[in-house]
Order: C-alpha cells, then structure tokens, then sequence
C-alpha cells in the first residue's frame, strides 16, 4: 500500500491509483483516458468513477492507495465525501475556473503521477466539519454529515425564512436574527500569528502625504510651503 506517516516520510510506494472525474466535463474525460493509458503503461492497477458515484467510490477507495481528482472545486468537494469515510489520500488536478482545492494543473499530470508513484510526496492533514440533524430540536440524532470546508443551513428550495439558534456546548454563542435566510459555519486552522497593534492615530496633527515622484512636496514633519510653524 502507497502510504506516508504523519510526517509525509514514504512507507512504500503506490500500487492502486483511483481517477474521480466530473462525467459533465469534455476535458475531465479527455484527462481521465491520460492518466489510464499512463498507468496501463506502467502495469498500475487504475480505476476510474464519477466523482458524484459515492457508492462506487466507497466500494474502491479501501484498497486504494491514493485518489486523483479530474475537475474543479465542485468535483473535488463531491469526492471526498467518500473520501472522509475512508484512510486515502485525496490529490486535486484542477480543471475549474478557480482551483481552490486542487495542487495540480491539467499539464502536470503525468510528472505529478510519477512523482506519487515514486514515493515523492508528503501527506497534508485537514481538518473536517461534522454536522448532524436534530429533527424538530430533539435530542435525537437524526442525519449526519461531513464537511471539508463550510457548512451551510439553508431554507430550503421555497422562498420562506427561518428561525436559527447558534448553540455551542449547550451555550448560546452569539445572537442571530430572528429570520434569516441561512446560517453559514466556517471551518479554519488557529491563527497562531500574534495580534498586530493598531497605530496611534492623532486627531490633532495632520501629516500630509509625500508623492515620492513629486520633489515640491515637503517631507511629512516639515513646515508646508508660505507657513511659518507657531
């Protein structure tokens, strides 16, 4: 099996690579018949998946080593859902208009494949969402989910509001409107970096502006022109 420690070192090299594409995506496909005759070129055992076919994904990716992803954001954010359910490392090959999530461009694939084959890589750990259903407020847990980046409550398809509460550890965290079309929750690392102080801001003293390129401006702290300091 083709997996790294916690600290990205090689433990052995990949054997199984699974292909999740966006079936909707010309380029998807193109890139997706790529990486198959790459590998099929290499005797390395591949397979491939709608990125949306979460049961089939689920059914290949426990004895995979590593999962590539061929589309943009949407498409990566649909695989890991399967992803989340099982130990497989997930790698973005972007194909969208943004590429947020993905590490790879459509040009790379194939030195990006060797590299992964070869052992040359490092595991990047990241944090998920969990969200679960309370139907009507009850303690019961009802539907559960798993988010990699945010976590949205919405009304729904109808064009009517709803009541939110924003409860944290039994506590109410912060106030939010009585209706409110949804409730968007973000999901970070700590920012470690020390608070930055604000600078003092003097009410009573002006200093005006210097424009490097213009040589009559005097230099902040100096008398303007025709005044005479008191």
């Amino acid at each position: 099996m083709g997996r790294a420690n916690r600290r990205g070192r090689r433990v052995v090299t990949v054997e199984r690579i699974g292909f999740a594409f966006n079936p909707t995506n010309p380029a998807a496909l193109e890139l997706r018949d790529r990486a198959e005759a790459w590998c099929r070129m290499r005797q390395l055992a591949a397979w491939a998946a709608p990125s949306g076919e979460v049961d089939e994904l689920l059914r290949e990716l426990p004895t995979t080593d590593v999962l590539v992803v061929l589309g943009g954001d949407g498409t990566f954010l649909r695989a890991a859902r399967a992803v989340a359910e099982v130990d497989t490392p997930i790698l973005g090959v972007n194909l969208g208009k943004v590429g947020f999530l993905s590490k790879v461009e459509a040009h790379e694939l194939e030195a990006v494949l060797a590299q992964v084959t070869n052992g040359e890589y490092r595991l990047d750990e990241r944090m998920t969402i969990g969200a679960t259903i309370l139907p009507g407020g009850r303690s019961e847990r009802g539907e559960e989910f798993t988010a990699l980046n945010d976590v949205v409550v919405a009304r729904g398809e109808l064009a009517r509001v709803c009541r939110l509460r924003d409860v944290h550890r039994g506590r109410p965290r912060r106030r939010v409107p009585d209706r409110v079309d949804r409730l968007l929750v973000l999901g970070r690392r700590p920012d470690r970096r020390p608070a930055q102080p604000e600078p003092h801001r003097h009410a009573d003293r002006r200093v005006p502006r210097r424009d490097p390129l213009d040589r009559r401006q005097p230099a902040p702290g100096r008398p303007l022109p025709g005044r005479r300091r008191a």
